[in-house]
């Protein structure tokens, strides 16, 4: 018997597994890169930077380790300007 979208045909271990290994809040680049977007579209971009600092000491060598550092760069000079703002 086929299972319907809703209601798949697999076991309950299986699916258990398959759901433990696509979690992303397991994965620590999903979970350390999603604070520190959290972070920074919050305007805090302090707590962005260093949130992705955290994620290049746990993967320095992740394949997108450059990307996260010219993020962080980013992050730092807007930091600085926000600092530099005006208060209103």
């Amino acid at each position: 018997m086929r299972g319907s979208p809703q209601r798949p045909n697999v076991r309950p271990l299986v699916c258990c597994a398959i759901s433990l290994r696509t979690a992303s809040w397991l994965n620590p680049r999903a979970a350390a890169t999603r604070v520190a977007w959290q972070a920074a579209l919050s305007g805090d971009y302090t707590d962005a930077v260093e949130h992705m600092q955290n994620y290049l000491e746990l993967l320095p060598n992740a394949t997108d380790a450059q990307s996260a550092r010219d993020q962080i760069d980013l992050w730092q000079l807007k930091a600085k300007e926000h600092k530099l703002a005006p208060s209103k």
